[in-house]
């Protein structure tokens, strides 16, 4: 009898990002951010220009973005998604921060930031 040997081709795992990628993404969640707009999600509301501190998780093939007020504790706070990127959004279906902070950028800006300080300051006048 002859032995039949079946070659399978190795499967590369790809991945979305690099480690290096993710603590990139780590240090964002130390910030606060002002809402851009309204989140409603189940009757259950974050007001546009509400502080929310961020939570962003990552998958082989995605990237989410969860906010939660700041005045409640990261553990105990109830978490809404605010972004949700798939590979298939980034080009070669590789993480691009450029990409990710313009899609976070539309949902909400960092409080100490340039452009929510200008704002800041024409609402005084």
């Amino acid at each position: 009898m002859i032995p039949i040997v079946f070659l399978f081709p190795l499967l590369a795992c790809s991945v979305l990002m690099t480690r290096s990628e993710e603590a990139l993404l780590r240090e964002k969640e130390k910030n606060i951010y002002i809402l851009k707009k309204d989140i409603d999600i189940n009757d259950k509301k974050l007001k546009k220009g509400g502080e929310v501190r961020i939570v962003i998780a990552t998958g082989r093939e995605w990237v989410k973005v969860y906010a939660y007020p700041v005045r409640f504790d990261s553990l105990k706070a109830e978490r809404y998604l605010i972004l949700y990127l798939f590979e298939d959004e980034f080009m070669n279906k590789k993480f691009a921060a450029d990409l990710f902070d313009e899609k976070l950028s539309a949902v909400v800006e960092e409080k100490n930031s340039a452009e929510h300080e200008k704002r800041r300051q024409l609402k005084k006048k």
